[in-house]
């Protein structure tokens, strides 16, 4: 399993910033890319086809939570990270399959774990 940690930019606040500015929207897909390729450097590459399995780690705060697939949005970075590091080739049909979602809350950090699997 590969663990990428930070607090990446979810999908209300990526859409927010494409209303407000035209660039708004680029300029943070690059910087929430660019943050998880910098932990993928020296990764080993993976066979596909495969399924990807994300386990999200929200730190606990005092408000609300970000709903689910608002976080789950967040995947978009990593598959583009995974490809810019040479993980995997594409994140096309071809090579995967299909995601699990999971969510836990932790005291500490902001962290997404990724098991790949390979399928056929």
């Amino acid at each position: 399993m590969m663990f990428i940690e930070g607090n990446f930019i979810k999908l209300n606040e990526y859409t927010n910033s494409n209303r407000n500015n035209k660039y708004g929207g680029a300029s943070i897909k690059k910087r929430m890319t660019n943050m998880a390729y910098l932990q993928m450097l020296n990764k080993p590459k993976i066979e596909t086809p495969a399924k990807l399995e994300f386990t999200w780690y929200i730190k606990k705060n005092k408000g609300k939570l970000h709903d689910p697939d608002n976080i789950a949005f967040c995947k978009k970075y990593l598959l583009d990270a995974m490809q810019k590091a040479k993980i995997i080739p594409n994140d096309t049909h071809a090579h995967i399959k299909g995601f699990i979602d999971n969510f836990v809350i932790v005291e500490n950090k902001n962290a997404v774990g990724v098991k790949i699997e390979r399928v056929e």
